[in-house]
This record gives C-alpha cells, structure tokens and sequence, in this order.
C-alpha cells in the first residue's frame, strides 16, 4: 500500500514486469497528485496486462459508486486487478 506512489512504482519496474503473471493494485485518487488512473492503464496494458477496476462498496468507497459524486477535492480509491500470459 503506497498511498498515491502507485504510476511511480509502476514506471520504474518497467521492463521487470515482464516476470509477472498477476497484480493488484490499490490505486488512490487524491486530487493534489492529479488524475493518473489512465496512465497507470496505459502502462500496466502496454506491458501485456489485461486489467479491470473495481471501486470497491458504497460504505467503503462512496465516491466511486453512483449517484457518482466526484468533486475537484474527493480522494478515492479502486482495486485495479491484471493479469498476462507469459510470454
């Protein structure tokens, strides 16, 4: 759990996660480190992954269940699951 470090961590592995089969990350959406939800996808698919979301349930995780309710200042938090074939 790194708390928001999670496109980081994915970026510097970088050719290393050609060693791994599953993941799952806990991302975090915190608002003063900017929307990278799309970048971590974008990283973790041009590394074979296929992937899915999951925001978890409205008492865990209200803002990302609907009436969607995401403000400029609403941290939440997803489950992003992926896995490849080896190559």
């Amino acid at each position: 759990n790194i708390e928001g470090a999670e496109v980081d961590v994915i970026r510097q592995a970088g050719p290393t996660l050609r060693n791994v089969r599953q993941l799952a990350i806990e991302y975090h959406g915190f608002p003063e480190l900017g929307e990278r939800l799309g970048e971590l996808l974008t990283m973790l698919a041009d590394a074979g992954f296929r992937c899915v979301v999951h925001s978890f349930d409205h008492a865990t995780n209200p803002a990302g269940q609907p009436p969607f309710r995401i403000r400029p200042a609403t941290r939440w938090f997803a489950l992003v699951a992926g896995t490849r074939e080896p190559q």
